[in-house]
């Protein structure tokens, strides 16, 4: 029988080589992370033999795109909000204070 060496789960190269330690780099869980890769894009590739591994740079990358995709949906939405408040004619002080202060009596 012909003994193979077990590859680590983290290999000198940056390489992931199992869910487990992908999920521990992403601070979750193994389902989470499997979910991130078949709903949101979370880039992990698969061995002919259907092992996943993935590079902590690629997750990097994923996550700061990620963020820069979320600040740009918060940032729309935000404008949105201000415009159709702005059709609306609401001001953003809509307050009177009647009777707060000396009154001039011209």
């Amino acid at each position: 029988m012909l003994a193979t060496k077990a590859r680590e789960p983290v290999d000198g190269q940056g390489l992931i080589h199992t869910w487990g330690p992908i999920a521990q780099y992403l601070g979750t869980s193994v389902s989470t992370a499997r979910r991130w890769a078949n709903y949101y894009g979370l880039p992990v590739g698969h061995t002919p033999a259907g092992r996943v591994f993935t590079s902590k740079s690629m997750i990097d990358q994923w996550i700061l795109a990620k963020a820069k995709l979320r600040w740009a949906m918060l940032a729309e939405a935000k404008a949105e909000r201000d415009t159709k408040r702005d059709n609306q004619g609401v001001t953003a002080d809509t307050s009177t204070d009647a009777g707060s202060g000396p009154s001039d009596p011209a």
